[in-house]
């Protein structure tokens, strides 16, 4: 099913299809322990992602929903329902008439209970376990009353490839923490599930009679362990175990037998002891010859299998060349057309990454080669002949400059003999002449012309020119500026010395004197009249000197919008800046770049790998300022290119934020159904009242309630606070969530000796929250069994879940307190301290639990 998903034009680090499907075709034909690397990569994790324990259950759903968006539309869509997907009805049964009330949902997979059963089969009888409904539990048949009734869950359909999930981990009461169960736990090699489904079902009819073909183990407790899988790939195949890249082939007894778990007080070795079945895999037995029959190498498109075959000669050829590398090493050079694209420092960057960097040239060669060689490998890559191709070594200066040093004439050493000799500890770096050398005299130095032009602030390469040391400047001087095109009488000539220090020269000197030799570099420029000054956009750069400081300076930045992950990207833009601009000047570039107004542009910089930190607008923050580690930019980033800043447009001035602020607001209606967020603007002096009047038009409030809202925050699954109307919206807290509910008649209508409570949801444990709180009225004297029907019918849950539920007394520093329906709840509050709560255990539906803050995030 997989191998039918087209891949043909899939970026590979980003295509998890694409990423499966290499794995399968090289657990089938490669001899080498197959990597998941790529895997890992295309769900957009990093490394910490990788080596982080997840449960594989989730994992094995997150993927499974995964891969079925990628099927829509292919040979392959559907294939995840049809192997994997069953079905389940709840049901409540009235004994005494003729009524029912049932529901049928689908299951991926089935949680069986470990704790209180030896085996699956006891697992089952226990899953479909009927319970009685009578006495003061009776059920309300609509058109019937209370009536005495049965209630369950039943099977409908099994799959094909059945997933039993083992609940080895569950919330232990006495030690108030979720604990792993060790228990000896039995699963056969085949079980019948006949029995376990509806008398109605089509299934009925045929055998479902299911073999295991999968156990996954799990060794170790809740904190940490290790996966590995004993997999039956075949039908009627061999048991193999898969532990990281060792794949071994094991006995039938390897795979169950040990993996069954320990049974009490039995002695037995630490390791074993936590070792025992988490996962397993049936598979129907009348459809195992299909699902499990032979892929060969027809079934697997002709494109995969030449990407394939394609890659594993690049990875042989890359482990070749690393076997090799020491007999090698690379060798970078430039030509005047490469210095013509640099305007920066020097003739070429290749090592400043917060500036522009130079492509240049990459040549590898043996330590063994001659340079009579090199140079004719040079001559066959510029298309010139060999004679026009000469070479220049080039130099790290203690200035941190990189220079052009001497010309390399010996044609016979080795270019490893060559870079010992100069001490290149990085690529050996040459500058490559292919111009005519015309009347060069014995001594004479090579040096490098740039050409200045104050008017168009730009600077460029003009070439090179042989002098005499003993040559003045001032009588070079109509040399160069021949070279450079220039005319006018008012000349300037700098030497750059090193970034900071772009000197004029002193005409009537030397070169010698001036200490200007091979591979210098003199900067000539025309001297702008005061008439022309005045037509600069920026004075400062009148001279090369302050063309150097600004480019220095300058800082590439990539732009991207801050959308939400439901609105259509926008494309990032990049500009090149300068670190000493103010807030107020980057927007004022960023605003055309945009199309919007730079007074409604709103900055944000990156923390971490998706928080973004407002940058606060300051009339002396700087951009620089603004990217440093450690003040707006993350302190652990390494610079690797572009620094990047978030943008958000805004609707109004910047400036107006300062007595305004945006505030998010979720509404939770009578159902429970949570709708937004909802963005308001606001002043920060206004109240809580003015606020819920704003929101007000915004929110559908069906009839028939109070129509009263109130503002409450939420903070890890807690009510953290409840506003009222003269608390100021500057009170409203960045790290909650702030949720408006109408408040119910119920609690407005209250008597004296009710009691208002706090109800939260959890699952297993207090500490695994899920969903939003809400404010409860326990009536005086009310029994709970009476108290739980009005919780039940005021949260929205589906009639499986509502059979499993577990209601408890949260209270600080003590152990949870499961309810009796005999309790009254009002006089157990009264006794209490307002921060503890009533707690519902049951299943999240949401997908927003406490857990999933790690949880599994398959992100592409």
């Amino acid at each position: 099913a997989t191998y039918n998903i087209p891949t043909d034009k899939d970026e590979p680090t980003k295509s998890i299809p694409l990423a499966l499907q290499r794995i399968f075709y090289q657990l089938q034909f490669s001899d080498d322990p197959v990597g998941t690397i790529e895997l890992t990569k295309s769900f957009g994790w990093d490394a910490i992602d990788s080596f982080m324990q997840h449960d594989v259950q989730e994992f094995n759903r997150v993927l499974q929903d995964n891969l079925e968006s990628k099927m829509k539309g292919t040979k392959a869509e559907g294939a995840i329902s049809r192997l994997f997907v069953g079905k389940y009805k709840s049901y409540i049964k009235c004994i005494n008439v003729s009524y029912e009330s049932s529901r049928i949902e689908d299951f991926a997979d089935i949680q069986l209970n470990v704790k209180g059963c030896k085996n699956v089969y006891e697992s089952f009888v226990e899953y479909v376990n009927v319970e009685t409904l009578d006495g003061e539990n009776k059920y309300m048949a609509e058109g019937y009353g209370l009536q005495d009734a049965k209630k369950g869950v039943i099977f409908t359909e099994f799959p094909p490839v059945l997933h039993l999930q083992l609940k080895r981990y569950e919330y232990d009461m006495e030690k108030d923490a979720m604990v792993k169960i060790n228990d000896r736990y039995e699963f056969p090699k085949e079980i019948d599930l006949e029995p376990f489904l509806d008398e109605s079902s089509e299934q009925k009819k045929k055998p479902q009679k299911y073999l295991l073909h999968g156990v996954l183990v799990h060794a170790g407790d809740l904190s940490g362990g290790h996966y590995c899988a004993f997999l039956r790939a075949e039908n009627n195949g061999k048991w193999f175990k898969f532990d990281d890249d060792r794949v071994t082939p094991v006995s039938e007894n390897d795979a169950m037998e040990e993996n069954f778990g320990s049974d009490a007080g039995t002695k037995t070795r630490l390791l074993k002891k936590f070792t025992n079945a988490y996962m397993l895999v049936y598979v129907r037995e009348s459809n195992a010859d299909e699902i499990l029959k032979p892929i060969t190498a027809d079934d697997i498109p002709a494109h995969l299998r030449r990407r394939f075959d394609e890659e594993k000669l690049a990875s042989e050829q890359k482990r070749k060349d690393k076997e090799e590398q020491h007999l090698y090493f690379n060798t970078r050079y430039i030509t005047d057309a490469d210095i013509r694209a640099h305007s920066g420092f020097d003739l070429c960057n290749f090592d400043n990454k917060d500036l522009p960097l130079s492509s240049g040239h990459v040549l590898r060669v043996k330590k063994d080669e001659k340079f009579g060689t090199y140079r004719l490998r040079l001559a066959e890559a510029l298309a010139v002949p060999i004679e026009k191709v000469k070479v220049w070594n080039m130099v790290f200066r203690q200035n941190k400059t990189v220079r052009v040093d001497n010309k390399v004439t010996d044609d016979e050493k080795t270019l490893e003999q060559m870079r010992e000799f100069v001490k290149a500890t990085n690529d050996f770096r040459f500058y490559v002449d292919i111009e005519d050398e015309v009347g060069i005299e014995k001594d004479s130095i090579i040096i490098f012309i740039k050409k200045y032009d104050p008017v168009s602030a730009t600077i460029r390469y003009v070439g090179r020119i042989f002098f005499s040391p003993t040559q003045r400047i001032d009588e070079a001087l109509p040399t160069i500026m021949n070279f450079a095109d220039l005319s006018g009488p008012n000349i300037r000539i700098y030497e750059e010395v090193k970034p900071t220090m772009i000197d004029p020269c002193t005409m009537t000197n030397t070169f010698s004197t001036s200490e200007i030799g091979n591979g210098d570099i003199l900067c000539v420029q025309e001297t702008l009249s005061e008439e022309d000054l005045k037509q600069l956009s920026d004075p400062r750069l009148a001279t090369v000197n302050f063309y150097f400081d600004d480019y220095r300076n300058r800082l590439p930045i990539i732009f991207k919008h801050k959308h939400d992950e439901k609105e259509t990207p926008v494309p990032d833009i990049e500009l090149v800046l300068s670190k000493k601009m103010t807030f107020d000047a980057v927007v004022a570039k960023l605003g055309p770049a945009i199309k919007h107004d730079a007074d409604k542009i709103q900055l944000y910089s990156l923390q971490g790998h998706s928080t973004r930190s407002l940058i606060k607008r300051s009339p002396t923050l700087t951009l620089q300022e603004m990217t440093n580690p450690g003040y707006y930019a993350p302190a652990n980033n390494y610079n690797t290119g572009p620094s990047v800043l978030f943008y958000e447009l805004l609707d109004i001035p910047l400036v107006e934020l300062d007595t305004k602020r945006f505030v998010n607001v979720m509404y939770v209606d009578r159902q429970m159904h949570e709708h937004g967020p909802i963005k308001l603007l606001i002043a920060k002096n206004a109240k809580a009242g003015e606020f819920l009047e704003i929101l007000r038009p915004k929110l559908v409030i069906a009839d028939g309630g109070s129509g009263k809202l109130r503002l409450f925050e939420v903070n890890n699954f807690r009510t953290y606070k409840v506003f009222s109307e003269s608390d100021f919206v500057s009170s409203f807290n960045d790290f909650t969530t702030l949720y408006a509910e109408e408040i119910p008649i119920e609690e407005i209508e209250k008597e004296p000796d009710d009691k208002v409570i706090e109800v939260a949801h959890f699952t297993k444990d207090p500490s695994r929250g899920h969903g939003v709180p809400f404010r409860f009225v326990l009536k005086s004297g009310e029994l709970f069994a009476q108290t739980k029907a009005r919780l039940i019918s005021a949260i929205s849950v589906n009639e499986k879940d509502i059979i499993k539920m577990k209601f408890y007394v949260i209270e600080n520093f003590t152990k949870p307190r499961i309810i009796e329906d005999d309790d009254v709840l009002a006089d157990v509050f009264q006794k209490l301290h307002s921060a503890d709560y009533l707690g519902i255990d049951h299943v999240d539906r949401s997908g927003k639990s406490s857990r999933g803050v790690g949880g599994i995030k398959i992100l592409n």
